[in-house]
């Protein structure tokens, strides 16, 4: 019996070829890598490489006289495989958004959005509406920045999170926002939704400092701007909003040495809006880039410049105000309270100007003394009757929480019954005898509340029960028909002028 005979297979394939197939699959894969982390270009380029390689391993092992040409080919085919992806990618879904605006915008307004990059957009439809496009189907950052320049050359700064604008990119749904200028709002057309609010825009049912994202400056333009300090607060006064953003964006990066320069122009320019502006808008975005240098930033700061940055809160402006009270109430520097309390006390405060003083004693209250305190909560018990009832409202969030307890003021009887409103004093001293004539033996007091009207006080403080008592009696005895309940808390009512 003979045996079996053996086959003996021998790869003809050359070694370098599985070191090329090796490569190339390492090449490939890094290329995965960088493709599912979103890495542009490189991506590309090593997915095409690897599979290039692949292809030229196997050309090595083709059985003809010229392998090279195999090679060759190989390459070529990777190459234009590399161009349609990048084609491909060039390619990217476009979704269109809107700015509109009631009526029309000024031919003169300047808007500009951006993403990583400024977005490509104009004035469209007679100036009924600003367009924009967006390129794929997700924004680079996580937000977009809108920034608005009126015809007054007013600037107004939006920060619009992606929660609010993907939505559509994942459908290609065209984007409509409303700009309304004079309540400092951004709005989805569609949803209705409040996509931004312009910081600084002050309004009485606002007890806290409006909100906000992020306000850094992006530097997307290679800009021939000069770095001196000269060079760059000239910029600040630039028609170009592209350029004024620019030069925000070179002070911001100056960083804590740049503090002591702006300080001095802003003394020196004071009076000129976009220095103004600009230089407190970059106040807030160095101390957003370095949050831990609170110390270091306040040791740069003079007591005039505190006094001078508190005068800004009461600025008449909607924007400036509120990145200076934002910057006050960062850097939390003691100093200020007494501008603060100087400021709420004037005159010559704006409401706005009042409220923004009162955020930076309430973000300081809790760091001084019992005795300070007691001083600042009277200075302001002392002025409340001028101040507006949501300021009021502010203060008594921190002042009763916060107050030592022989500050608080308590009644065991805590209403009082209005028969009477005026905003003249003289009209409700007369209404007050009137009924004194008609029907004497009633107590009355005279208390100028916090909305600034006089109001005419039946008996005195007592509690709910006897409130709607003295309501029948007035109405029995026709002192008045109409008369109501109102709390008589001493915060909200002055002394008693009758």
């Amino acid at each position: 019996m003979g045996s079996t005979p053996t086959t003996t297979i021998k790869s003809n394939k050359d070694p370098k070829f599985y070191v090329g197939i090796l490569t190339g699959l390492l090449i490939l894969a890094f290329g995965t890598v960088t493709f599912i982390m979103e890495i542009s270009k490189i991506w590309e380029l090593t997915f095409c490489t690897g599979f290039g390689i692949i292809l030229a391993s196997f050309g090595t092992s083709a059985d003809i006289k010229y392998k090279g040409i195999t090679i060759a080919g190989a390459g070529a085919i990777a190459v234009i495989f590399y161009l349609l992806i990048t084609q491909i990618e060039e390619c990217k879904q476009i979704t269109y958004a809107s700015i509109y605006t009631q009526g029309k915008f000024h031919p003169a307004t300047q808007i500009e959005v951006l993403d990583k990059e400024e977005l490509l957009g104009a004035l469209k439809n007679n100036n009924l509406r600003y367009m924009f496009v967006i390129e794929g189907n997700e924004l680079y950052q996580d937000y977009l920045d809108v920034y608005i320049t009126d015809e007054d050359k007013k600037e107004y700064f939006f920060n619009v999170k992606e929660e609010y604008i993907e939505p559509f990119l994942k459908k290609a749904e065209p984007i409509q926002w409303v700009f309304n200028k004079k309540k400092g709002t951004l709005v989805d057309k569609k949803t209705k939704a409040l996509l931004e609010r312009m910081p600084g825009a002050y309004d009485e049912d606002i007890t806290e400092p409006i909100g906000s994202t992020s306000f850094f400056v992006t530097s997307s333009f290679a800009s021939e701007l000069g770095t001196s300090y000269e060079e760059l607060f000239d910029a600040l006064l630039s028609d170009q909003s592209r350029v004024r953003r620019e030069s925000r964006t070179k002070l911001a990066e100056k960083g804590l040495e740049g503090i002591k320069p702006m300080m001095k122009r802003l003394k020196e320019d004071y009076n000129t809006y976009r220095t103004r502006l600009g230089i407190i808008y970059t106040l807030r975005i160095i101390y957003k880039q370095q949050p831990n240098a609170k110390k270091a930033i306040k040791a740069r700061l003079t007591e005039e410049d505190i006094e001078l940055l508190v005068k800004t809160t009461n600025d008449e402006d909607k924007t400036i105000p509120t990145y200076a009270t934002s910057f006050l109430e960062s850097i939390s520097d003691h100093r200020a309270i007494g501008y603060a309390l100087e400021q709420i006390k004037a005159e010559s405060s704006n409401i706005q100007g009042k409220h923004n003083a009162v955020l930076i004693i309430k973000n300081l209250f809790n760091e001084v003394s019992d005795e300070k305190k007691r001083q600042i909560s009277e200075e302001l018990t002392s002025v409340s009757t001028r101040l507006g009832p949501q300021t009021n409202k502010l203060i008594n969030s921190f002042i009763l929480k916060d107050t030592p307890p022989s500050l608080h003021r308590t009644t065991k009887k805590p209403h009082f019954v209005i028969v009477g409103s005026f905003t003249e004093l003289s009209d409700a001293k007369r209404f007050a005898n009137d009924i004194i004539k008609k029907s004497a033996g009633h107590k009355l007091q005279i208390r100028l509340a916090i909305n600034g009207y006089y109001g005419v006080i039946l008996g005195e403080r007592v509690d709910y029960k006897e409130a709607k008592s003295l309501i029948e009696l007035a109405k029995d005895a026709g002192i008045a028909k109409d008369a109501y309940i109102y709390d008589a808390d001493d915060y909200i009512w002055g002394e008693d002028l009758f």
